[in-house]
């Protein structure tokens, strides 16, 4: 880039473009752990490099921090026109994630009702059609890139039912 492109004018407002463009890169788990975490050898899926009981794999695919303790649950069930859902956040940079949200009346066999993969949003499967709403997580239009995903489960609450999210990084074997 050359001069020009980081040129402001006194009294002028601007923003600088490349900038965003780094902010919405795409990325996989290696690039993202080598960014957040200092120590290597916290760098696997299953380590815990923020103390916080997240294992990196799921921080990275939630938008969370590497290395910074996050409170709350990384998935929060709700109940909408009364049906079963959960709320979470996706982070659409990851490229070499599929994301699944799971149901099941027994603990036992899960399906999927919804899907996102490889930073695409949200799309029903199996024949299912449950609510899927996804936004911004934040106010900043130009860092939108973790996205507040909400599903609803087909099935109303009156019946034994269970929801779950899968996270599964192509490529790792999980």
């Amino acid at each position: 880039a050359g001069d020009h492109a980081h040129r402001l004018q006194v009294g002028s407002a601007g923003f600088d473009l490349e900038a965003v463009g780094v902010i919405s890169r795409d990325m996989d788990f290696a690039t993202w752990a080598a960014q957040q975490i200092s120590d290597p050898g916290l760098r696997g899926e299953g380590d815990d490099a923020s103390g916080d009981g997240l294992p990196n794999l799921l921080a990275y695919a939630l938008g969370r921090s590497g290395v910074l303790p996050e409170p709350g649950p990384p998935a929060r069930p709700h109940f909408d026109q009364g049906r079963l859902g959960l709320e979470f956040n996706r982070d659409e940079r990851a490229t070499d994630l599929v994301y699944e949200v799971q149901v099941s009346s027994d603990l036992k066999v899960w399906t999927a009702i919804a899907r996102s993969e490889f930073g695409q949003p949200f799309v029903p499967v199996n024949g299912f059609e449950p609510h899927i709403s996804e936004e911004s997580a934040s106010a900043n239009a130009s860092v939108a890139v973790i996205r507040a995903v909400r599903v609803r489960d087909v099935t109303d609450s009156a019946s034994r039912r269970f929801m779950r999210l899968k996270v599964i990084r192509e490529g790792s074997g999980s």
